[in-house]
């Protein structure tokens, strides 16, 4: 048994010793260089920030002046088929032309178009729509 203590004791004495000894030489060695490196890095640093704040400032100039995100409403209509066929025509006349074009497009567009009518004639033109029924069909 004395050989086992004998050996555990050496042993155990010089890890104690060398750890706070290797913490102690990290710790003066890691500190000297880092604060010469932070020196160095704040400055590029600070260089990068202010052109990186002109650079953010110049964007944010560009995309006030380009345009708004506007929200979008999510909805849903019924239209009769004869008049969805016409969309489609539509729709499919404007891809032969070369335009590319979404139905949704092709809606807002008409919309567009709508507001500039006058009262009198969105009611000539409601008058020659059929009449649908509101809400969803029957199952």
């Amino acid at each position: 048994m004395t050989n086992e203590t004998e050996n555990v004791s050496p042993q155990v004495e010089p890890t104690e010793k060398k750890a706070p000894a290797v913490k102690k030489r990290s710790v003066a060695k890691k500190t000297s260089p880092v604060k010469k490196v932070t020196v160095k890095k704040a400055a590029k640093k600070s260089a990068k920030k202010t052109s990186k704040k002109t650079l953010v400032k110049s964007t944010k100039a560009t995309k006030a002046t380009k345009t708004v995100k506007t929200k979008l409403i999510r909805d849903s209509f019924a239209i009769p088929e004869k008049e969805y066929a016409a969309l489609v025509a539509v729709k499919k006349t404007c891809l032969k032309a070369g335009l590319e074009i979404k139905k949704t497009e092709l809606i807002r567009i008409g919309i567009a178009l709508v507001n500039d009518l006058t009262t009198a004639k969105i009611k000539t033109a409601q008058a020659k729509l059929t009449q649908i029924s509101a809400g969803r069909p029957k199952k």
